[in-house]
């Protein structure tokens, strides 16, 4: 029984230096406010803020958690290191991607960011 007991310690131990932790404000978070240009060329970058924001749309600056980007209707849109960001301490609840969301396609685009841990937190521009 203690080689197995050793073996999950050390797995578990493992897995916290290899996965992100995750740490927010649990009761504060609400939604994602995105934000893009209004207008965007086929092939050209352009920046994207995505800001953790609660109830009253104020900027929750402690939040750390994962969020996944996705281009609803452009597949092969090119969007912020390869669609999964952890939050920082030093993001504040918000961060820009420069130049980091380019279409492949014309029409309206509709962006959507999601909580990796909690899926009832989203945001779309």
């Amino acid at each position: 029984m203690k080689k197995i007991t050793s073996a999950i310690l050390a797995i578990t131990s493992l897995l916290s230096l290899i996965l992100p932790a995750t740490s927010f404000a649990a009761s504060d978070i609400e939604r994602f406010d995105v934000v893009i240009a209004s207008t965007a060329e086929v092939g050209k970058s352009i920046d994207i803020t995505v800001k953790a924001v609660d109830k009253d749309g104020e900027i929750v600056k402690d939040y750390a958690g994962t969020i996944y980007i996705n281009v609803m209707n452009d597949s092969k849109a090119t969007v912020p290191h390869s669609a999964w960001y952890t939050f920082l301490a030093a993001d504040q609840g918000q961060k820009t991607f420069s130049k980091g969301l380019i279409f492949t396609k014309e029409g309206t685009a509709k962006i959507e960011v999601d909580d990796f841990d909690r899926s009832k937190v989203k945001g779309s521009a």
